[in-house]
């Protein structure tokens, strides 16, 4: 054991020093791109959330800047950008970058400790620190990683049982970017889960407590002790589980504490900066129908009928069609988010996981860095599966890989060489969808049934 903790060591001291070695190297060689060449490497946003920040430090509000669509955090971090260097945000994205995979490996450990699932852990957490959508997306600028630490970190609190924590958590995780607000139902039914699974052990403990000292005095001591460890081992609550039971102190306080810590952000940033704050963080994501060049499924529908009639009674009639719209569209996530909660919210990671994955791949407005969102769940979500870590997942990385390089090539086309690509974009775009609807089958064909988060619970105690 020794060995083999000695060897995933030197295994670990080189995924983590590697990745972080290319994100540094990147990093500069980003700086020096962006001055050197016509192209920049930095994203876009990076440059808008500056611009936000700047402001800040001016005193004035981020949404001063016209398309800052962010919370005003993302502008606060962005304030050393002004007053040191502007790499720092770049830095402070890498960092939590790394900060993932160590709470990856963490919430790992809580499954199992054999020899042969910690061999496995190093791949796990490799998958994502050597995930190249990773690399590039926090090194050029964007914030994806901040908001999937928090998110992470929320889950790795639920399941050591740190209520109250987990909750602060997911209510900044949801502040930062409301789609972890599609997490909500799974998680308060995983935590009244683990209350009853907590008073059920407490008091099939204190009982067998009483049942031992009986049987120390009975002549037939060494057969009932041997009956009575055999219920300690065997706690099932499959069948005694009824829906209101899950409406307990735990699932409750849960509820309350991350809907305040929302709340308190929200109110505090709406005295700041007013409605441009709900405007620009909530309401404009909400009703956002974005005719530019994306992944999404409804992406070639968008494109040809957003209307571009103004000042008058047509135009009126059919913004508000368009707004209809936007929010039937969030009907499909509704109806995949509910499903998975209803069937997975007891392997809550690979529930959350699902869930991720289906409301990227059917959102209205698809972008490679909401990729990271599902990509920094993929190893939790794996390690509930049949799926090994060889060919297989090799040939679907391998596939997933060429759907999107089909889909960019199109997308150069019109960009770069100006080619009127849109409806092979859009078709490049479903066969994409198809693979992630793949995807979502596969691990759910190959998902382990009878392991569930839950089972951490009853480990603990």
């Amino acid at each position: 054991l020794v060995k083999i903790r000695n060897m995933l060591t030197l295994q670990y001291f080189v995924v983590y020093g590697g990745s972080f070695f290319i994100r540094i190297f990147l990093l500069f060689y980003g700086h020096w791109q962006d001055e050197n060449m016509d192209v920049n490497y930095t994203d876009i946003d990076y440059q808008v959330m500056m611009d936000g920040a700047r402001y800040v430090v001016n005193g004035a509000s981020p949404y001063h800047r016209s398309t800052y669509r962010y919370s005003p955090f993302f502008a606060y971090i962005l304030t050393g950008n002004i007053l040191t260097y502007e790499i720092f945000g770049k830095c402070i994205y890498i960092i939590l970058d790394m900060f993932i995979g160590v709470l990856i490996h963490k919430i790992l450990m809580l499954y199992s400790t054999s020899e042969k699932d910690l061999k496995t852990y190093v791949y796990l957490v490799a998958l994502w620190l050597f995930n190249p959508l990773s690399i590039n997306v926090s090194t050029r600028g964007n914030a994806e990683s901040v908001v999937s630490f928090f998110v992470l970190a929320t889950l790795y609190c639920v399941l050591t049982q740190k209520t109250l924590t987990g909750a602060v958590l997911y209510g900044l995780s949801v502040h930062l970017k409301i789609y972890p607000l599609i997490y909500c139902v799974a998680l308060f039914f995983f935590v009244g889960l683990q209350h009853i699974y907590i008073k059920k052990v407490t008091e099939t403990k204190e009982l067998l407590k009483s049942e031992k000292k009986k049987a120390r005095k009975s002549k037939k001591r060494k057969k009932l002790l041997t009956k009575i460890n055999n219920i300690e081992i065997d706690i099932n609550l499959e069948n005694e589980i009824s829906f209101f039971s899950f409406f307990n102190i735990r699932s409750i306080a849960f509820t309350i504490v991350s809907a305040s810590t929302f709340i308190l952000f929200s109110a505090i940033f709406y005295y700041m900066y007013g409605m441009d704050y709900l405007e620009n963080v909530y309401l404009y994501h909400i009703f956002r129908a974005d005719n530019r060049h994306n992944f999404s499924p409804y992406f070639y529908h968008i494109y040809l009928s957003t209307s571009h009639i103004q000042g008058d009674q047509i135009s009126f009639l059919m913004t508000i069609v368009e707004k209809l719209q936007s929010l039937i569209l969030f009907l499909p996530q509704v109806i995949l988010i509910g499903t998975f909660t209803r069937w997975y919210y007891k392997s809550l990671t690979f529930c959350v996981f699902l869930q991720t994955l289906a409301f990227v791949a059917l959102n209205k407005v698809c972008t490679v860095q909401y990729f990271i969102w599902y990509f920094s769940l993929l190893p939790l979500a794996i390690f509930h599966t049949r799926i090994k870590i060889g060919w297989r997942i090799s040939i679907i990385t391998v596939i997933w890989l060429l759907t999107n390089a089909i889909w960019l090539f199109f997308a150069y086309e019109l960009e770069f060489l100006g080619k009127n690509s849109f409806l092979y974009i859009w078709i490049a775009g479903m066969v994409y969808f198809a693979m992630n609807i793949f995807v979502i089958l596969e691990f759910i064909k190959t998902h382990k049934k009878a392991f569930g988060d839950a089972k951490i619970i009853k480990h603990k105690f």
